[in-house]
């Protein structure tokens, strides 16, 4: 619907909901289905990486140098020729900008987030169709939202029903991966699914219930279902504990190949606990969500951050323009805000 909405006023639009609610992922679809719609040109940009830079400087001096690289990989410099075409396709309104995580922006808050979005949609970038999303807290973060020329479409929770077919559907493709514990065993991963949704109806249940009519939280319960005994739990601290426990669990037989021993349970707690050092920091720093190799050593030592890589806590996800030097995030925000509260032992989020 948002690929097809192309009307005459052209307003901008603001994807909205809670952590894991699906922002990203229906950005990622949108940024699918233009092409297929269209001639106009998706723009994927993530606004943490954006870090120091404004958007349009970003577009020239970085994402621009990129998409040159992916179309020819000898290429070595954007030419004033390539840079003067890129903003016609802007002027010309031939461009549809999808900005992801508004929440996740280097800003002291959320009004001052917003008001930099709102001075950069302006020139030729303000040219662009804007597509982007934001947590629903930071968008309601002031009374009068600078950000007027969006409509504001809201992403929801599963329904009841929903929830049993996600249910049935994840574990129906569990039994065709063949890398999974027990993999070939249709009738385990079918009672499996009847045993969770049982336990999710049952009286009592009502907390839990709630929680994962979130899509991100209901793959987590799923994924850490995979252990034949597990249990629901009562809060999200417990769920995202659960679901640490079980990454950990799925990664020892790949680490086990790797290093030839399997990882200690002092070494789990140690990397937990440098996780929760890193996490803190780096939520407290500038760029939050975005972490420097040199940061993310120096707060957690090489050792645990090596680790930390390899089991997949965190994620290379871009190099600075100007040093080259890799950046860093954990593999979902919500996570790194679990293992800041472990830091500071602070469950108030959580609960």
């Amino acid at each position: 619907m948002i690929a097809e909405n192309r009307t005459e006023q052209a307003k901008h639009i603001a994807i909205i909901g809670e952590p894991g609610a699906g922002k990203t992922t229906l950005l990622g679809r949108l940024a699918e289905r233009l092409p297929k719609n269209s001639p106009d040109v998706p723009i994927c940009i993530r606004l943490a990486d954006l870090r120091d830079s404004t958007i349009a400087d970003y577009l020239l001096n970085n994402w621009l140098t990129k998409a040159l690289q992916f179309i020819d990989f000898d290429a070595e410099n954007v030419t004033p020729e390539i840079r003067k075409e890129f903003k016609r396709l802007f002027a010309e309104g031939k461009v549809w900008l999808l900005l992801d995580g508004v929440d996740e922006m280097a800003a002291e808050s959320p009004v001052l987030a917003l008001a930099r979005i709102r001075e950069q949609l302006t020139e030729w970038v303000g040219k662009a169709r804007v597509v982007l999303t934001c947590r629903l807290n930071v968008w309601d973060a002031t009374i009068s939202n600078t950000l007027t020329n969006f409509d504001t479409y809201k992403t929801l929770e599963f329904e009841p029903d929903d929830v049993d077919e996600f249910i049935r559907q994840w574990f129906e493709q569990a039994n065709q991966d063949k890398k999974r514990l027990n993999s070939g065993n249709e009738l385990f991963w079918r009672e499996q699914a009847k045993r969770l949704q049982r336990q999710l109806k049952a009286p009592g249940k009502d907390n839990i219930r709630r929680m994962v009519r979130n899509p991100l939280r209901l793959s987590m319960l799923c994924q850490s279902w995979f252990v034949p005994e597990q249990d629901l739990p009562e809060t999200k601290a417990a769920l995202y504990e659960q679901f640490t426990a079980y990454l950990f669990e799925w990664k020892q037989e790949e680490f086990q190949m790797k290093h030839q021993r399997v990882l200690k349970k002092t070494e789990k707690k140690q990397i937990k606990q440098a996780l929760a050092k890193l996490a803190l920091a780096a939520m407290e720093s500038v760029n939050r969500f975005r972490i420097e190799e040199e940061f993310a050593i120096e707060q957690m030592e090489e050792q645990w951050f090596d680790l930390a890589g390899e089991l997949g806590w965190l994620v290379l996800v871009d190099r600075d323009t100007r040093t080259k030097k890799p950046v860093y995030s954990f593999f979902h925000s919500s996570f790194q805000e679990y293992f800041a509260a472990l830091a500071i032992d602070d469950w108030h989020f959580f609960s």
